[in-house]
């Protein structure tokens, strides 16, 4: 059986989009140790690369926490696959001759559009695409809002 629906966002999303469905929050959702993780040592240089790039960002803006690190190493793990797929499909080119004598397609095209995907869904979730950072609604610095300001602009403070 499928599932319905979007998919329910949290509390702490819904605050930093302003709450714009004006909904009560439910509940008290976890607060995790907001410490920037350390990069895990397993990572390939090129996913390296990229955490080093995002992390800080995301750690900054309250979106990565300890329990987020295998999350954003997938995103960099895919990230890494993509970039060394498309390398070789950028030097190479897409096809490619058999012993057989036949056209084929190289690997490195499915790689891609496999890790491309993943690289997409990981993103969707860290607010690191296009789409989803239109979709939340970060105040300038991403202050923390006075309670009084908060009942100005409509936003609900957690329920209470």
């Amino acid at each position: 059986m499928g599932k319905r629906g979007p998919i329910p966002k949290s509390n702490e999303q819904r605050k930093l989009e302003g709450n714009p469905s004006k909904r009560p929050m439910k509940g008290q959702s976890p607060q995790p140790d907001g410490d920037l993780p350390d990069c895990p040592d397993w990572l390939s240089p090129e996913a390296k690369q990229e955490w080093s790039r995002v992390a800080p960002e995301l750690s900054r803006l309250g979106l990565l926490t300890k329990l987020d690190m295998a999350m954003l190493a997938g995103f960099c793990v895919s990230c890494s696959w993509w970039r060394r797929s498309q390398e070789v499909l950028t030097t190479q080119g897409t096809i490619y001759v058999s012993v057989k004598g036949k056209l084929e397609t190289r690997p490195e095209v499915m790689i891609a559009k496999i890790a491309g995907e993943q690289m997409n869904a990981f993103a969707a979730e860290f607010g690191l695409t296009p789409v989803s950072r239109a979709r939340m609604k970060l105040y300038p610095g991403n202050e923390v809002i006075d309670p009084m300001e908060a009942l100005l602009r409509g936003i609900e403070d957690g329920g209470k």
